[in-house]
C-alpha cells in the first residue's frame, strides 16, 4: 500500500530508486589537496625521525587532525588515501650517495656511444658479482594461523662468490648468461680471469660494462687490456645499480634459493649452479625479474628503454 500510495501522490518518479547520499564528507576538497601536499613533503617535514619515508595510517590521521581539526580513525584511512589515488606501497630502496644529475649525465653521454658500439658489431656485456650465504634468505610461506614454521639451518656464514655476464649480440640482440663461482671473496685477480675467459665466446671487438668499484680498476685490469686490445671496459655512474640489468640475475636467483637449506657449503654451490643454469633456461620464470636474461626482459630497467630509443 505505501508505493501504491506514493504513485498516487508523486506518480512514477516517486517510484524510483533514491541512493542515500551518506554522511557528508569530514574533508572538503581544498582540504584534500592540502593534505596532498603535506603528504607528499614526507614524514620528515612533520619532525619525525624514525621511519622516515613511512607514512601509517595512524601518522595521517593525527597529520588531519593537527592541521584541520578533524578526527579521522586510523581503520578509515586507507579508504581515505584509496580515493586520493594513494596506494600502500614499498619504497625502492636507492643510496644517498647516488648522484642523480651523474645518473642522467652518464646517460645522455656515456650510454649512447657504448650503444654506438654495439651497433658496429661489438657485444655488450653486462656484469656483476654477487654472494650467496650458507645461512638463507627467508621468505613467506603458507602455515595454519597462529604456526609460525621454524626453518632450521647451518648457521655458518661460509659464502659463495660468483660473478657473471649478460651478453649482448650486436646484430640480433640475443641475450646469454656466462658465470664464475668462487669458493673466496671477488677481487681484481678473479674478474679479470672471468673477463678473459668470457672473451673466448665473444667475436671481435668486446665492451663490457661495470660497476664503478675499486675492484673494476687498477694495474691487472691494465694489463688485461694490453694483452687483449679488442675488450673495452665501461663503468656504470657510482651507487647506481639499478642501471645494471646483471643485478636481476641475483635477484631472482636469491629468490629461487629462499628457505633453502643446504648442509655445507659443497651443497650451497650445487644449489647455486641449479639456480643460475634454470635462469639460463627459463623463459617463463624469468618474467619475475625485469632484468632476467633469458627473455630480453630490460622492461622495467632504464637500460632497456635508452637501448631502443636511441
Amino acid at each position: 500500500m505505501r508505493w501504491y500510495h506514493a504513485r498516487r501522490r508523486g506518480g512514477e518518479k516517486a517510484l524510483r530508486v533514491r541512493f542515500s547520499p551518506g554522511r557528508p564528507p569530514k574533508l572538503r576538497s581544498k582540504q584534500l589537496q592540502r593534505l596532498i601536499q603535506l603528504l607528499l613533503k614526507g614524514p620528515m617535514a612533520r619532525g619525525y625521525r624514525t621511519n622516515l619515508w613511512t607514512w601509517t595510517t595512524a601518522r595521517i590521521a593525527l597529520l588531519i587532525d593537527e592541521e584541520f581539526g578533524v578526527d579521522y580513525h586510523p581503520n578509515h584511512i586507507g579508504r581515505l588515501m584509496h580515493r586520493l589515488k594513494w596506494s600502500h606501497q614499498k619504497p625502492e630502496r636507492r643510496a644517498i650517495e647516488c648522484d642523480d644529475q651523474a645518473v642522467e649525465q652518464w646517460k645522455r653521454q656515456q650510454w649512447p656511444g657504448i650503444k654506438k658500439a654495439a651497433r658496429l658489431g661489438a657485444p655488450l656485456v653486462f656484469a656483476d658479482e654477487s654472494g650467496f650465504l650458507l645461512i638463507p634468505n627467508v621468505a613467506k610461506t603458507w602455515a595454519p594461523i597462529g604456526q609460525t614454521p621454524i626453518h632450521r639451518h647451518v648457521y655458518r656464514r661460509d659464502k659463495i662468490s660468483v660473478i657473471s655476464g649478460i651478453t649482448v649480440s650486436p646484430k640480433r640482440q640475443r641475450l646469454n648468461l656466462y658465470y664464475y663461482l668462487f669458493y673466496d671473496n671477488i677481487g681484481q685477480e678473479e674478474v679479470c680471469l672471468f673477463l678473459g675467459h668470457l672473451l673466448r665466446h665473444l667475436r671481435g671487438q668486446g665492451v663490457v660494462v661495470l660497476d664503478n668499484s675499486r675492484t673494476h680498476k687498477g694495474e691487472l685490469f691494465e694489463e688485461l687490456l694490453r694483452q687483449h686490445p679488442r675488450l673495452h671496459l665501461e663503468n656504470f655512474p657510482s651507487y647506481a645499480p639499478d642501471l645494471n640489468p646483471d643485478e636481476g640475475v641475483w635477484s631472482l636467483a636469491k629468490r629461487k634459493l629462499a628457505n633453502s637449506c643446504p648442509k655445507d657449503i659443497d651443497e650451497l654451490m650445487e644449489d647455486i649452479i641449479r639456480s643460475i643454469n634454470g635462469i639460463r633456461r627459463s623463459r617463463r620464470s624469468c618474467g619475475a625479474a625485469s632484468s632476467s636474461p633469458s627473455c630480453l626482459l630490460f622492461w622495467a630497467n632504464p637500460l632497456h628503454y635508452l637501448y631502443v630509443s636511441q
